[in-house]
C-alpha cells in the first residue's frame, strides 16, 4: 500500500472538515457593509482562492485510490453528473466564459470534496458529527457577536446578521443548525445533550433574530412535514398500509393548493400576516425581468453563473428600479433556468425526483433528507442551489450524494450483492 492509499481517508476527512469550517465561517472579515456595486460582490478573495483550491486538490488526490467506487457513485446518482457536464457545455456560449468556467470548476471542486469524504467514510452519523463539530463553535460565536458587536446587526435594521454578510444568510445557516442539533440530540449521550440543547436554543434565537421570513417559513414547513410523516409512519401506515397512507398524506399536502385555486385571497391574507406584500419585497418585479431575459435563451441558457456578472448590460435595466444591488433572482429555479436553460432545469428536476424515489424505496430513515427539503423550500425565495459557498445549497448537494454513496458502501460490504 503506497502513501496515498494509506492516507487518503485522513486527507478526505481533513479537507471535508475544513470545507465545512470555511463554508460557515467564510474567508473574509465579518461585519462589513453590504456592497453598493456589483463589482464589489465579485472582488476576488485571494485567501478564498488559495484555501478552497488546496481543499479541492487534496480531495482529488484522496479520490484517486477509489476509482471503482467513483464509477459506482456516478452510475447510481447520474443526474448531478449530467448537470455538471451540461453546465460545462454552457460555458462555450456564455458571454462571460471565463467567469462561467471558473465558477464551474469551483462547483466541481465542492462535489469532489463531498464525494471523497462520503466514499471514505460511511454517510450518516459521521458526516452529521462533522457538521455538528463546526456548528458547536459557530453558533455560540454568532450569538456572542450579535450581543457584543454592533456590526453583527444589519445597518439601518434591527435584524441580526451575525458572522454572515446579511440577515437571510444567517437565517439559512440557523435553519441548518436547527436541523443538525435536532438530529444529533437523539443520538447524544447525556452529558453531550446539554451542549446540543443549548446550541439548539441559540440557533432558534438566531433564526428569529435574523427576521428572515423565508427561513422562518421553511422551519415551520419542515416542522409540519416532520409531524405529518411521523403520523404516517406510526398511525396511518399500521392501519391503512403504506400505499393508502401515502395517498392520504399526498392529498393532505395538495389541499393548500386547491384552497388557493378556489379562494385566491387566502394567499394575500397570509402574506400580510407575515408583514409582506404581494410583491414579496420587489421579488415579483425581479422575477419578471429575469424571466424576460431567460426567454431569449430559454433552451440553452446564457451560461453557468454567467448572468449576475459585472459588464452585463441587461442588469442596468433591472437595477434602475431597485434601491439595492442584487446578485441573484431570489428564486433559485429561475436562476437555473436563466443560466442553464430548460435542459439544466430539467436535469435538476430529475435529480430531485431520483433522490425522492430512492429515498422512498428505503425502509430505514435517511436523516440528511431534511437538508434537501430545506433547500428546495428556501430556493423558492432565495437562490442557493448551485451557488458557491452557500450553506443551504452545499448541504443539498452533500445530502444528495450521501444517499447514493451509502448505496455504494452497502454494495461493497460483505454479503451484499
Amino acid at each position: 500500500m503506497n502513501w496515498l492509499e494509506k492516507n487518503a481517508p485522513k486527507l478526505a476527512r481533513v479537507s471535508f472538515f475544513l470545507y465545512l469550517f470555511f463554508l460557515f465561517f467564510g474567508t473574509s472579515l465579518p461585519f462589513q457593509d453590504a456592497p453598493a456595486e456589483l463589482q464589489d460582490m465579485e472582488t476576488s478573495n485571494l485567501v478564498n482562492q488559495i484555501v478552497f483550491s488546496a481543499m479541492y486538490l487534496a480531495s482529488f488526490l484522496a479520490l484517486l485510490p477509489e476509482k471503482q467506487r467513483i464509477l459506482q457513485l456516478v452510475r447510481k446518482e447520474k443526474y448531478l453528473t449530467l448537470f455538471l457536464f451540461w453546465s460545462l457545455a454552457t460555458v462555450f456560449w456564455s458571454d462571460f466564459g471565463f467567469v462561467s468556467f471558473k465558477r464551474w470548476v469551483q462547483s466541481l471542486g465542492m462535489v469532489v470534496v463531498f464525494s471523497a469524504a462520503l466514499l471514505h467514510r460511511e454517510p450518516g452519523r459521521k458526516i452529521l458529527d462533522d457538521l455538528k463539530a463546526v456548528l458547536l463553535l459557530y453558533v455560540p460565536l454568532s450569538l456572542l457577536a450579535v450581543l457584543l458587536i454592533p456590526g453583527a446587526t444589519e445597518p439601518g435594521y434591527t435584524a441580526w446578521r451575525g458572522l454572515t454578510s446579511q440577515k437571510n444568510t444567517l437565517g439559512q445557516v440557523s435553519l441548518a443548525s436547527l436541523i443538525v442539533f435536532t438530529l444529533s440530540w437523539r443520538e447524544d449521550v447525556s452529558w453531550n445533550r446539554v451542549a446540543t440543547s443549548l446550541c439548539w436554543c441559540f440557533s432558534l434565537a438566531l433564526l428569529i433574530g435574523s427576521k428572515s421570513t423565508t427561513s422562518l417559513l421553511a422551519a415551520g414547513i419542515l416542522l409540519f412535514l416532520a409531524m405529518v410523516l411521523r403520523a404516517e409512519r406510526t398511525l396511518l401506515r399500521p392501519v391503512a398500509g403504506r400505499l393508502l397512507s401515502s395517498l392520504i398524506v399526498l392529498a393532505f399536502f395538495l389541499f393548500p393548493f386547491l384552497l388557493l385555486y378556489l379562494e385566491p385571497t387566502v394567499l394575500d391574507s397570509f402574506v400580510q400576516v407575515l408583514g409582506k406584500d404581494m410583491t414579496f419585497t420587489s421579488r415579483v418585479d425581479i422575477w419578471g425581468n429575469v424571466f424576460d431575459d431567460a426567454k431569449r435563451h430559454l433552451f440553452l441558457g446564457c451560461g453557468f453563473e454567467g448572468y449576475w456578472v459585472e459588464g452585463n448590460s441587461r442588469l442596468a435595466l433591472l437595477y434602475k428600479d431597485l434601491p439595492w444591488v442584487i446578485n441573484q433572482a431570489h428564486l433559485g429555479f429561475l436562476d437555473i433556468l436563466n443560466e442553464t436553460g430548460v435542459v439544466g432545469l430539467f436535469l435538476v428536476a430529475l435529480m430531485v425526483m431520483h433522490y425522492l424515489k430512492d429515498h422512498l424505496e428505503r425502509e430505514e430513515a435517511e436523516p440528511l433528507k431534511w437538508f434537501v427539503f430545506a433547500a428546495l423550500i428556501v430556493n423558492l425565495q432565495e437562490s442557493t442551489l448551485f451557488r458557491l459557498h452557500l450553506a443551504n445549497g452545499a448541504l443539498f448537494i452533500l445530502s444528495y450524494l450521501a444517499l447514493f454513496a451509502d448505496a455504494v458502501h452497502r454494495s461493497s460490504s460483505p454479503g451484499e450483492p
